[in-house]
């Protein structure tokens, strides 16, 4: 078994952790449910490639793609999906005086990492 935390969505790029496409459809969809994790597979792959241009169809299956679909909706329909504004830092400047700027979010690259 795995924890939600544990997934990644391969890309073209860097693989997206789950949380990160909840955070993409959420934002896109305005606080909204997806469309039906049992729509037809071109609309599924046109619905989530507009959420998520960049990832790789080749080894991200339309069964992962109705898995994330539900996922999300079960999550949104229960009031789970929590995004917290990024946390500001603080740090000087060249004066001298403190000024917020947004964090950097760490990139750990772990391998144990399942991946979708």
């Amino acid at each position: 078994m795995s924890s939600l935390e544990e997934i990644s969505v391969f890309t073209t790029g860097e693989d997206l952790p789950l949380k990160e496409v909840f955070r993409k459809l959420y934002e896109k969809l305005e606080a909204k449910e997806a469309i039906s994790p049992r729509s037809p597979d071109k609309e599924l792959e046109k619905f989530f490639s507009g959420i998520i241009p960049d990832y790789d169809p080749e080894r991200v299956y339309i069964s992962d793609l109705r898995k994330i679909l539900n996922w999300y909706n079960l999550l949104l329909a229960h009031q789970l999906l929590e995004f917290p504004a990024e946390e500001k830092e603080e740090k000087p400047d060249d004066s001298g005086a403190v000024k917020p700027e947004a964090k950097k979010e760490e990139k750990t690259a772990e391998k144990s990492k399942k991946k979708v």
